[in-house]
Formats: C-alpha cells, sequence, structure tokens
C-alpha cells in the first residue's frame, strides 16, 4: 500500500513578493538620499546655498544650522563667516554666538563712527556690525575684529556653481588676527 505524505506548507506567494518589493522600495529610497547627499556638497566639505542673486546687495543672512553668517557687499562680493569666535569656542563654559548689531541699535550708529577708519575697505559701507556679547568683542561684516588686537572671526571661501548657487567650502578655515597695523595677519586655526 502507498503511504500518503501530507502536503509541505509553503508561504503564501503574496507574502513573498511584498517583501521583494519592500526591499526593493528601500535600496531605492537609499539611492535617492546618496545623490541628494553627494550633490549636496557635503561629501567634500561644501554647503550649497541659495541662488547667489538671491542675496541683497549688501545683505546679511544667518545659516544658522551650518553656523555661519553669509554677508554679501555692496559691490556683490561674499564673506562666509563662522557665527562664533575663537574665544567662545576655546571656552568650556557659557558660549555667546555673533550676531549684527540691529539697525534699530542706538549704540550701531556710535559704533560705526568710531570703528570707521578700520572697517575692511569691501565692507566700509555696508553699515553692519557683528557683536559678541559675552566678552564684548566687535567685528566689522568682513569679520575683521575692531575693538582691539585678537582674533578675527574665521572665514570660509566662497564660489557661485554652474547652476548658479552660492557654494561656501567648510571643508577649511582662514583664520586671522589684528596685530597692530595688520588688520588681518594670517593665524592657525
Amino acid at each position: 500500500m502507498a503511504q500518503i505524505r501530507p502536503p509541505t506548507v509553503r508561504p503564501p506567494v503574496a507574502l513573498g513578493c511584498t517583501a521583494v518589493a519592500g526591499v526593493i522600495g528601500l535600496l531605492a529610497v537609499a539611492a535617492i538620499l546618496a545623490v541628494r547627499y553627494f550633490d549636496s556638497g557635503s561629501a567634500d566639505g561644501s554647503l550649497v546655498l541659495d541662488i547667489a542673486e538671491s542675496y541683497g546687495q549688501p545683505s546679511v543672512t544667518r545659516s544658522g544650522e551650518n553656523g555661519l553668517w553669509v554677508v554679501r557687499t555692496d559691490k556683490g562680493e561674499f564673506f562666509a563667516l563662522a557665527d562664533m569666535d575663537a574665544a567662545n569656542r576655546a571656552t568650556a563654559g557659557r558660549k555667546c554666538k555673533v550676531n549684527p548689531v540691529g539697525a534699530a541699535d542706538p549704540v550701531l550708529a556710535e559704533l560705526l563712527t568710531r570703528y570707521r577708519g578700520s572697517l575692511s575697505a569691501p565692507v566700509s559701507n555696508v553699515g553692519l556690525l557683528f557683536r559678541e556679547d559675552c566678552n564684548g568683542a566687535v567685528y566689522d561684516a568682513a569679520g575683521v575684529r575692531q575693538d582691539g588686537p585678537g582674533p578675527n572671526l574665521d572665514r570660509f571661501a566662497t564660489s557661485v556653481d554652474g547652476e548658479k548657487r552660492l557654494v561656501v567650502k567648510t571643508a577649511k578655515r582662514t583664520c586671522s588676527a589684528r596685530e597692530g597695523t595688520n588688520a588681518s595677519a594670517k593665524t592657525n586655526c
């Protein structure tokens, strides 16, 4: 007499197809995210920001998630400045970021008059100063220290890409300090 075997249990075909479709979907999302990451410039230490012409002349724009101030002069030149000065980066305690002295702040006119002779040439007509409130440091719109000798705000190189977007090279800082009559003596970062 022949033995009758019970049928083997197989997972439903739909479950297998769903699993395969899910894996393919995850791979597609990963590929899209990888392309966006590499196109953003993040892989080489670059930040691709807005269309360069969208920045007014003159203007200052905070790129807070990147720790930067983007300054555009009245002649169209760009400066990308660190939003924290060297003294604050070095301290373990309370840290203050630099911020523009507001146009409505009555001290702005007095500070601009006081530092008129020492403002950097490209920003002498911008009418903007940065101030750090922990130590009272004052910087012009190019990041040059105005209230005495000491480190300037760190700068990052800028360019405009083929799509006319502003690109900031954050992989390398340019550090300098006001030393005597030299407003931007190169220093180590």
